[in-house]
């Protein structure tokens, strides 16, 4: 349900940065989840939406780079 709603907000602001972040913040919990149940594929999925969604918003803050590091040290453990 927290997915369902934060897509649809995110779709209907994609301007607005915070919503972005938290559709992405989803993304990773669900990553999370799916790691936790072996389900490597649907974890690397999760993972490459979440950090999609990142990519485009503000470099200055410093909460996303550590976002995207995260996400990226995440996409790289699932490859090994």
């Amino acid at each position: 349900a927290e997915l369902e709603i934060r897509d649809r907000l995110a779709k209907y602001d994609p301007g607005n940065a915070e919503w972005q972040h938290e559709l992405s913040a989803t993304y990773a919990s669900l990553a999370t989840a799916y790691r936790k149940a072996k389900q490597s594929v649907s974890a690397r999925t999760a993972l490459s939406t979440g950090r999609a969604l990142l990519a485009p918003l503000h470099p200055d803050w410093a909460e996303w780079k550590s976002d995207l590091a995260w996400f990226d040290q995440q996409i790289a453990e699932l490859g090994k």
